[in-house]
Parts: structure tokens; C-alpha cells; sequence
């Protein structure tokens, strides 16, 4: 006895539910394995096929549509405390490097202010001036004589 290979359409016709219902479970069943690999990778004509003949062999009922929902349901949950845990975590993070270049910054504005009170008390008022007058006066260029007798040292050397 040979077996005999019916069509999806031939299934279709003589299935005892009726076409719209066919159809409305294999959208249900598209949407509810939405995130399975084995259906990602099908293109729509082969993942609608796919579908239908799942709804005519009884594989997708709908009690197992209501269990891959649930899955599905529960995937997207944990999804979304997870992110909202790694947004909590990211916020945490900016502000402790907020507060730490805040007292970094303080701290060093009190190391500056220190500094620059340690420095008014040890010099006189003259000294603070920064004017152009007092470094020339400071940095003389040597002689000519001067340079005379270096050469002189360097040669005797």
C-alpha cells in the first residue's frame, strides 16, 4: 500500500477546521515562535506554509500558543529588568564619577588656595609683582668681557 502525499491545499480543503481558523492559529503561531531561530531564518512564503501545516498536524494548538505566549511574555520581562537594571547601574556609575571629579576638583582648588596663601605670607609684596621689568633686571646678558675671559678658560682647558 503506497501512501498518498496530499498538498497543503488538499489538507486545507478537507481539514475539519474551517479556513479561518486555519489561518488565525497560524498567526498565532507566527507571532507566538517569532524569536525561535528555526522560524527567523524562513522567508514568508516558507514560514506561512510552515504554519499552516503545524496548525493541520496539530502541532500548534491553542493551548500550545498559549505556552510559547507565556515564554515569550516571560523572555521580554527578564529582558526588560535587565535593561532597566543596566540603566540603573550606568546612572549609579555617572553619578559616583560625577562626585569623585567634583572633590577632585575641590580638592585641588583648596591645595591651590593654600598654596597661594603660603605664598603671600613668605614674600614680600614687591615680589608678587609679575611685571616684564623686574625679569629683565633678573636675567642679564653677559659681557663682552665676560665672554672674553670664558673663552679663555675653555682654551687653557
Amino acid at each position: 500500500m503506497a501512501l498518498k502525499r496530499y498538498t497543503l491545499t488538499e489538507r486545507l480543503l478537507e481539514s475539519p477546521l474551517g479556513r479561518y481558523e486555519i489561518v488565525r492559529l497560524a498567526l498565532d503561531w507566527i507571532y507566538a515562535r517569532e524569536y525561535d531561530e528555526e522560524f527567523r531564518k524562513l522567508q514568508q512564503q516558507d514560514l506561512i506554509a510552515r504554519a499552516i501545516s503545524d496548525v493541520l498536524d496539530g502541532i500548534a494548538t491553542p493551548e500550545s500558543i498559549e505556552e510559547f505566549r507565556k515564554k515569550r511574555r516571560a523572555r521580554e520581562e527578564k529582558a526588560e529588568s535587565m535593561a532597566q537594571t543596566q540603566q540603573t547601574e550606568n546612572a549609579e556609575a555617572a553619578a559616583f564619577a560625577k562626585e569623585a571629579q567634583s572633590e577632585e576638583l575641590a580638592v585641588g582648588a583648596d591645595e591651590k588656595k593654600g598654596m597661594r596663601e603660603v605664598d603671600l605670607e613668605n614674600e614680600d609684596p614687591e615680589a608678587l609683582d609679575d611685571s616684564d621689568e623686574d625679569y629683565e633686571e633678573e636675567v642679564q646678558e653677559p659681557s663682552n668681557e665676560e665672554l672674553k675671559k670664558e673663552e679663555e678658560q675653555e682654551k687653557d682647558e
